[in-house]
């Protein structure tokens, strides 16, 4: 199909294959650091009373943790789903063009979401573990 195709076709496809490259390493790397959050949060809310990352049991800081690991997960269930996108595409060049392209840009928007939860999830997380450091 590469034969076929012109240097401009060419080089927007070369684009939209590094777009989706990039799409891709984003979306593990946002699926690895929101498992570390997890893991962090999920040693903080297994610890015991005398450590001093204890979270009281009917605290509000035990719900926003539960909070922030929730949206984790949300978070991880998107970059998944992102990194597992595929389509089909025809053997019509301009068509495949088009569909891969609405297919990168589909996987974009679903990393930007997972970027949004992520923070928000961390920043839950964080707020418990630095109210647990500083004030239990």
């Amino acid at each position: 199909m590469l034969t076929l195709m012109n240097e401009e076709e060419k080089t927007i496809l070369e684009s939209l294959r590094f777009r989706d490259e990039d799409q891709s390493q984003k979306s593990g790397a946002i699926l690895a650091f929101s498992g570390l959050m997890i893991a962090t949060s999920t040693v903080q809310l297994s610890s015991s009373p005398e450590s001093i990352l204890y979270i009281h049991s009917h605290g509000l800081m035990l719900l926003i943790n539960k909070i922030g690991i929730v949206v984790l997960f949300i978070s991880s269930f998107i970059s998944l789903i992102g990194m597992t996108l595929s389509s089909k595409y025809p053997n019509n060049k301009e068509e495949a063009l088009r569909i891969f392209s609405k297919h990168v840009s589909r996987r974009a928007n679903l990393v930007q979401y997972a970027i949004i939860l992520s923070a928000i999830g961390s920043v839950s997380i964080l707020v418990s573990f630095l109210y647990a450091l500083f004030y239990m």
